[in-house]
């Protein structure tokens, strides 16, 4: 078994807690949503200054694409930072897409759609994830 908590990532910026104050897109304390489906694993946050925005942030342009065609939104480039990638986009918009995700579910295996959607790199990731998230369940009483 792997240790837990996982060792640190070299590779990779990992922020702790007392960062969530240097991203700008983020409300101080507001609530975030990791999203992973067989297209992408966006991160979204309230617009900090209109509570009917929605910033959707990615790891990689490619993410962000399903919202990109729904919304023709631009996606601002924000090299340097936790997210390279992101869009803005109508809260109503954004729920209606979590809604018709859930609804479009045709699988058995998620990571196994996501291979077959975005390749073996992506479900890679996800099999990282994965682990973590099974290590952090073997220590739960």
């Amino acid at each position: 078994p792997s240790p837990w908590p996982p060792e640190p990532r070299t590779d990779t910026h990992t922020p702790d807690r007392t960062d969530r104050t240097t991203d700008t897109d983020n409300n101080q304390g507001a609530p975030e949503m990791w999203i992973f489906t067989s297209t992408g694993f966006v991160s979204a946050v309230v617009h900090r200054d209109d509570a009917d925005l929605i910033v959707v942030r990615a790891r990689d342009r490619e993410s962000l694409q399903p919202l990109i065609d729904r919304t023709d939104a631009e996606v601002n480039p924000w090299e340097g930072n936790d997210y390279a990638f992101r869009i803005v986009m109508p809260r109503t918009e954004f729920s209606a897409w979590i809604a018709e995700q859930a609804g479009a579910i045709d699988y058995t295996n998620f990571k196994t759609s996501a291979h077959q959607r975005r390749g073996g790199a992506f479900a890679d990731v996800l099999h990282d994830v994965w682990d973590v998230m099974h290590r952090f369940q073997g220590r739960q009483g």
